[in-house]
Formats: C-alpha cells, structure tokens, sequence
C-alpha cells in the first residue's frame, strides 16, 4: 500500500492490494490512518507495526444496514473525515446519505439524509436528501458536503 500525506510518500506493506477511496490522518497520538479501503468498510493503519484493522462496514459486503463494526454496511464510501476525537462523518455515495461511526462503540448512524432515498431537499438530519454525496468539507464546527 502506498500512501503520500503532506507530500511526502510512505509505504507501508499490508499485504493489501486494495485501492485508497478515502484517507484520514488520526489526531490521536497513535497517528493510525482511517480510510476507506474498499467501496463497504472503512480500516485503520497502524504505520508503526503496519497492520489494518476493520472500524466498520464489510469488505465485499455492500448496501445498507447500521450495526456496530462489521454488522453496519455501507454502499459506496467516498469521503471519511474525523468530526471531533469521538466521530468519524462518512460520506455513503451509493446510499444517498451522511453517516457517523462512533470510534470507540464501531456504532454507525446516519447524520444527514435519508439512506437509500436520493434527492436534493434542504433540510435537517433526516429531512435533507442528498444524490450521491461525494465528500465532506473538513470544518469541525459546520461540515458541508461536497458534490451533493
């Protein structure tokens, strides 16, 4: 796997062939990497040992479903940005939506939109409709989403 953050390339040797849809440093001190690996399940990187682990979502496993880790599923994840030191906000193109997972729980619920249902109607939460979401401005204190 190679990735090149602050333009500087790192390769880290997973044993992953898997094509980088979107990436996240952690601000915490671990410095692990969160991306998204496949179009259904967002990983972590440990750089210092050089291993992946799954935070949500299933790779191969597409559609939609909240659940705690592997249980939730996800269409096509397009964008993962940190929220704050607790949420990750997920942008889930294929179903329509803005999702979280919570980092410490692996829980996963939907922010804004309804998934599976597309549209553009201003709104909040659940009331907004979104058409494949693309990704999320990285602004802590109002996230705007890109592409919608």
């Amino acid at each position: 796997m190679r990735i090149i953050l602050d333009s500087v390339e790192e390769i880290y040797d997973s044993g992953s062939t898997k094509a980088i849809r979107s990436l996240e440093t952690d601000t915490h001190p671990t410095g692990n990497i969160i991306f998204g690996g496949d179009p259904s399940s967002i990983e972590t990187l440990n750089p210092h040992v050089n291993t992946t682990s799954v935070i949500a979502g299933s790779s191969g496993s597409s559609g939609y479903q909240e659940g705690v880790g592997s249980s939730a599923k996800f269409r096509v994840i397009e964008g993962i940005r940190l929220w704050n030191r607790t949420l990750l906000l997920v942008s889930d193109s294929g179903n329509h939506c803005l999702r979280y997972v919570e980092r410490m729980s692996k829980r996963t619920g939907t922010f804004v939109g309804l998934c599976s249902s597309s549209g553009f109607i201003n709104g909040v939460g659940t009331d907004a409709r979104l058409d494949y979401p693309i990704d999320l401005v990285p602004d802590r204190t109002n996230p705007e989403c890109i592409d919608c």
